[in-house]
């Protein structure tokens, strides 16, 4: 996988992503609404400084991240394209991340939603710890400061 700073042409893309049934909750709406609403992805000094690409070895954008540095610790956000997710695919891309040198070495936290059963369990399988549960997020954690992982 290549991982690489988001461009805007990505960004637009990423924002027309559609996922199905509960998982629509993750739908931005486009371009257009995502600059009405003010979504980060928008901004380009953001969108540098945070949000990475990952795509596959044809070049092809399969997913994305966003890093948000918290002294010694990142917050971490990502998604897949719909069309790849209920595939298995996710604990490669997430050990991908987990390998990315701005990401690797540091304490990394991250939310998920209560009913997202499928990330939850690559999350965990990844080694990822339940440390607080509201009504519809859970907070995970990761001790992400060992030597690279292995693919």
């Amino acid at each position: 996988m290549i991982i690489r700073k988001m461009t805007e042409t990505e960004a637009k893309e990423i924002c027309s992503w559609e996922y199905n049934s509960e998982y629509s909750i993750y739908n931005i709406g486009g371009w257009n609404k995502a600059l009405n609403d003010n979504w980060a992805i928008t901004n380009m000094i953001k969108r540098e400084e945070q949000f990475r690409s990952v795509c596959n070895d044809n070049n092809k954008l399969i997913g994305y991240f966003r890093i948000i540095k918290n002294k010694d610790k990142i917050k971490l956000g990502l998604g897949l394209h719909p069309n790849l997710c209920g595939l298995g695919l996710g604990k490669e891309f997430l050990l991908n991340i987990l390998d990315y040198n701005e990401v690797k070495n540091k304490v990394i936290e991250l939310e998920v939603r209560e009913f997202n059963k499928r990330a939850l369990k690559c999350y965990e399988k990844v080694g990822f710890k339940i440390i607080d549960k509201n009504k519809d997020f859970i907070l995970m954690s990761l001790n992400n400061k060992k030597s690279s992982f292995l693919i």
